[in-house]
């Protein structure tokens, strides 16, 4: 019979062994934004650690929009998969979330905070900027910038870095730091933002930036004729590939975000092996589950030197 099954091409049917078990072996993510490279690189690891499980994935792109994800997560979570990872965090989307675990599919959190009864797997957004602004300490940075790619609307990791940084500034007496709103501003108007920054007392000396945003800042800097790195350092905060791709190659915090794919699909398949021992339809909910935190590490490259000019004040 095998063998014939073989020669014939013959494939069991999924739909039919789901309603027999249960159990679809497939695992939904509804992700922020598909496309952007640091949910792709973390995507990287979810899909390695589904595949040597043996599930599938079904991927729902959210597009950054809550109404989208509140529709995604409530269909994967009522039926679609045996188990949900939401990657990535909007600004007003705890309803939506806390709308689908009511639905009782098992979730994880992805590069964000546990919620209720959903465990989380994190980046350490206070110790990558600490690694950020130590480097530029060191090279005698004292001005500084934070980058937001959308200051109308800024992310829930956006709004945590800044106020790391805020708070690093704070405490070694540092000018206030500047916010560099980046928004859709093309190279032109961009370059015109870094000259005021850069004029201005006390003078911005270094900027921080998520990868996509850093490389923005990189080229409106040459298009204004300023030097990176001796005239305006520039740090990316995410570790993607496109940091080791322009001229000069990006100083980055380097985030492990394979790591947190691979370690959200862990958690997530534990969880599924529990209900299943168990014979529970749904979680229990009395308690919030932990948040795994994954600690980043940093890279030094070109862009980043001690400041052409010195800065005003104590370090």
């Amino acid at each position: 019979v095998r063998r014939t099954a073989e020669r014939l091409g013959y494939r069991p049917n999924a739909a039919a062994q789901a309603l027999r078990t249960g159990r679809t072996h497939t695992i939904g993510v509804a992700v922020r934004q598909l496309s952007h490279p640091f949910f792709a690189a973390i995507l990287e690891g979810i899909e390695g650690a589904c595949r040597a499980a043996g599930y599938h994935l079904l991927l729902g792109d959210v597009r950054s929009d809550e109404a989208e994800e509140k529709e995604i997560v409530t269909l994967l979570a009522h039926g679609r998969a045996d188990g949900l990872l939401v990657l990535g965090e909007l600004p007003d989307d705890e309803p939506a979330v806390r709308a689908a675990l009511r639905l009782g599919a098992p979730t994880v959190l992805v590069a964000r905070q546990a919620l209720d009864h959903a465990s989380g797997v994190a980046l350490d957004h206070e110790r990558a900027m600490a690694l950020a602004l130590e480097h530029l300490r060191e090279l005698g940075h004292r001005s500084v910038a934070m980058a937001l790619p959308d200051p109308a609307r800024p992310m829930p990791a956006a709004q945590m870095r800044a106020a790391a940084v805020d708070a690093y500034a704070a405490a070694h007496e540092w000018p206030a730091p500047r916010a560099l709103a980046v928004g859709e501003s093309g190279v032109t108007a961009l370059a015109g933002m870094l000259e005021n920054l850069l004029s201005r007392p006390p003078g911005v000396t270094a900027v921080l930036a998520s990868d996509g945003v850093a490389v923005r800042v990189l080229k409106a800097a040459q298009a204004a004729g300023i030097d990176v790195p001796r005239d305006l350092s520039i740090v990316a905060l995410d570790g993607t590939p496109m940091t080791t791709l322009t001229t000069p190659e990006l100083t980055a915090v380097t985030q492990p975000l394979r790591e947190i794919g691979a370690v959200a699909v862990a958690q997530l398949l534990e969880r599924l092996a529990e209900r299943a021992s168990d014979g529970a339809r749904r979680p229990r909910t009395g308690h919030a589950s932990g948040t795994t935190t994954l600690e980043p590490q940093f890279t030094i490259r070109a862009s980043t030197s001690g400041p052409r000019r010195a800065c005003d004040g104590r370090q």
